[in-house]
């Protein structure tokens, strides 16, 4: 009783000691023998596609199924129609310290056409985000919204692809 009693502490202790001295998240691929860990050891939803190999990646597509039957036309698409791209120039102020000013811009369509496209050209990397870029509600223009975070003014332009 006596030897099994100091053996069941020994081996208690040795996994208490590891548990304790080990600092968090020490063991890493230098730790863990090729093959150690299985499928049943590893969390549900825990990897995600990028921590699987290029053979496991292409082993999980299936094989390609027939085409599928045409879409319907689109009116101008076969070269009936014209396309036109419409700009508008922006500018966002200069913002004060530690803080952000912004600007919208919109580029409108000519009459009897309509906006399937858009978008914004800041010419400039000091200018930092695009908050928006969207079409009007209406179908004949479109918006872009910039921030400026910095202590000199920015220039951009809205871009808008028409057709009739």
């Amino acid at each position: 009783m006596v030897v099994a009693v100091t053996a069941l502490i020994v081996a208690m202790g040795g996994t208490s000691y590891a548990a304790i001295t080990l600092p968090r998240n020490s063991v890493g691929d230098r730790q863990i023998r090729t093959g150690a860990v299985r499928s049943s050891e590893v969390k549900d939803r825990s990897l995600s596609v990028r921590d699987l190999s290029i053979s496991a990646r292409t082993s999980l597509r299936g094989a390609q199924g027939p085409p599928g039957p045409p879409g319907a036309a689109i009116p101008g698409a076969a070269g009936t129609g014209t396309i036109a791209v419409k700009t508008a120039a922006g500018s966002v102020d200069a913002a004060p310290v530690d803080q952000e000013v912004l600007a919208s811009a919109t580029a409108t369509c000519d009459a009897g056409q309509r906006v399937v496209s858009g978008g914004v050209s800041t010419g400039d990397s000091a200018i930092p985000s695009v908050h928006a870029s969207f079409p009007a509600a209406n179908g004949v223009a479109w918006t872009v919204t910039v921030g400026n975070d910095t202590t000199t003014a920015r220039a951009f332009t809205v871009f808008a692809v028409c057709v009739a």
